[in-house]
């Protein structure tokens, strides 16, 4: 796992609006989005989205003084960031799945 090198990664769960696979990349790009009915242009989450990106593209985190703190991902923890117009960390992303999962990758 990257983490485990010691190069820093962040986890995040997009969790505006009941979302699919992909749901977020309207909110990234700030473009309307039809077949799903996304209008991101004066949404908080947009606003969120793009100062965590746009903070990453220039220091290689993405924490900034505009947006509560996103902690990086390591095995222990396993934090990560829930992106909605007012972001929050948690812990162990779908701990219950994850853990099925893991249960077949050891067998």
């Amino acid at each position: 796992m990257t983490s485990e090198k010691g190069v820093p990664v962040w986890l995040y769960s997009f969790e505006q609006n009941n979302p699919a696979h992909a749901y977020e990349l309207p909110y990234l790009f700030n473009y309307a989005s039809e077949p799903f009915g996304i209008d991101p242009t004066n949404s908080p989450t947009k606003d969120v989205f793009q100062s965590y990106w746009t903070t990453f593209a220039k220091t290689g985190t993405p924490n900034n003084n505009v947006q509560p703190d996103w902690p990086s991902y390591d095995a222990s923890t396993q934090a990560y960031m829930i992106l909605k117009d007012s972001p929050e960390s948690n812990i162990e992303l779908s701990k219950a799945a994850c853990d099925v999962w893991d249960s077949f990758a050891a067998q």
